[in-house]
């Protein structure tokens, strides 16, 4: 499986991504972060393309699945995003803000 990272400081460089990267049937191909420093140090420590917007990640980069490891309120609309894009879909929980939210 071919995974993007969307948010890809904190848990992802912590836990997500050195778990992809143990598991022999995942790679990881490319990871985003809003913040540029980030994303290039995050994308030079894994070898991988970086960006720094979701929607040109998704459009450069093939892969099977997205996870989504950023700020609760910007879940709803990567996860629309990813889905627009065919990807499967790992989010951190919250899902969304609450659970009209959730629900929509």
């Amino acid at each position: 499986m071919k995974w993007c990272i969307i948010g890809a400081g904190g848990i992802a460089d912590r836990r997500t991504i050195p778990a992809i990267l143990r598991d022999e049937g995942s790679e990881l191909v490319a990871v985003m972060d809003r913040v540029p420093a980030t994303a290039e140090a995050m994308g030079k420590k894994y070898g991988v393309p970086y960006f720094t917007d979701e929607e040109e990640m998704l459009k450069a980069i093939l892969s099977d699945a997205v996870y989504i490891g950023t700020p609760v309120f910007c879940h709803k609309k990567q996860i629309e995003l990813a889905v627009t894009y065919g990807r499967h879909v790992f989010v951190e929980k919250p899902i969304a803000m609450n659970a009209k939210e959730g629900c929509e």
